[in-house]
């Protein structure tokens, strides 16, 4: 049970971070990145976490249909979708450049925890 519940936290996680990025590059025409002008270290990391964070979304999904039962992992991401829209937090899009990072770490961790704890347990 606690593995699911993880499971859906880390997918509404990412997914609502993804649909953020998603209309912050719309909104600034396809050209948004995070970037530190003081710090090219800290633009390099954000740049690594959102491809990160673009591959863990399609990890999760795979996580979930592997090794939890399928209708929760479709009634899971039909939850995340209309999370996402104006009838839940779709009107605080597109979320800050730190919010972005900090969400994108968390989302990165849970789903590297899930596929740790049940490849090597």
């Amino acid at each position: 049970m606690i593995l699911e519940i993880i499971f859906f936290v880390c997918l509404l996680i990412g997914f609502v971070t993804a649909r953020s990025i998603q209309i912050a590059d719309r909104s600034s025409h396809g050209r948004y990145y995070i970037i530190f002008p003081s710090s090219k270290i800290l633009s390099w990391f954000a740049a690594i976490l959102m491809f990160l964070g673009m591959i863990s979304l399609f990890a999760i999904i795979i996580w979930g249909f592997i090794y939890i039962k399928w209708y929760i992992v479709v009634g899971s991401f039909i939850f995340c979708v209309y999370f996402s829209t104006d009838y839940g937090i779709g009107r605080k899009f597109p979320f800050s450049d730190i919010a972005h990072l900090v969400l994108l770490f968390i989302f990165i961790l849970l789903n590297a925890g899930l596929w740790v704890y049940n490849i090597f347990y």
